[in-house]
């Protein structure tokens, strides 16, 4: 039996937008508002040999600002937001745009390092 998930608008990662080898796949991408910092939650009943690489087929679209485990994830949601890369593109009354790309996140932890 084939398991298969079928997410959408995502046929730029997975082809024909299909996640194969899982039963009952639910993948949840958390990010942090104060970072660019990520937690992905993958969930499923089931595994076949040879199942998709979810992990690797997301990295090269989302980057190393990976945080491995939900504690460290909400660790980082803890700390407040201290922009610590280039000047607003954007500005107006409680808000700022920043532009950056998200394999910029090892700048903005304290020690210079990604959270792994």
């Amino acid at each position: 039996m084939e398991l298969w998930y079928k997410p959408k608008f995502v046929n730029q990662i997975f082809e024909n937008e299909e996640i194969h080898g899982y039963e009952d796949l639910k993948v949840t991408i958390y990010f942090a508002s104060n970072s660019v910092m990520y937690f992905l939650r993958i969930v499923f009943s089931m595994k076949e040999r040879g199942a998709t690489d979810i992990d690797a087929a997301l990295a090269p679209h989302i980057g190393m600002a990976l945080c491995r485990t939900e504690d460290e994830f909400l660790k980082v949601c803890e700390k407040e937001f201290v922009p610590k890369f280039r000047d607003p593109i954007c500005s107006y009354s409680q808000f700022r745009i920043y532009k950056m790309h998200l394999d910029s996140a090892k700048e903005l932890t304290e020690d210079g390092t990604t959270i792994k």
